[in-house]
């Protein structure tokens, strides 16, 4: 949260969040909490996984299991960086999931 720029944007995103209460946290707290009805192992399409080995809020343990689970999936882990990694790294994030979709266009 050093960057200036990135700070306003979570302002922005965490006030836009909350506008409407508290009801989307409380009902992804839930989410998480408990068994997803799939298991992870029979996804099929590409996953691709971002975390910062710092995050106090979700452990990179947590990614780490996800990913040995999903067939295929892709985990960056990003060293020295916490929760609020992904807007840091979107560019090459947004790269890699344009790539999956052009992929897809020529392909159908």
């Amino acid at each position: 949260m050093a960057d200036p720029r990135q700070r306003e944007l979570m302002t922005t995103v965490g006030s836009e969040a909350f506008r409407q209460g508290i009801r989307g946290l409380v009902h992804e707290a839930h989410i998480c909490a408990r068994p997803w009805g799939f298991d992870p192992a029979t996804i099929r399409p590409p996953v691709f996984l971002w975390h910062g080995d710092q995050d106090t809020n979700v452990p990179v343990a947590m990614a780490q299991r996800l990913a040995a689970r999903i067939p295929g999936s892709t985990l960056t882990i990003y060293p020295g960086e916490g929760h609020l990694t992904v807007p840091k790294h979107w560019p090459e994030i947004q790269a890699a999931l344009l790539s999956v979709t052009q992929h897809r266009s020529r392909i159908s």
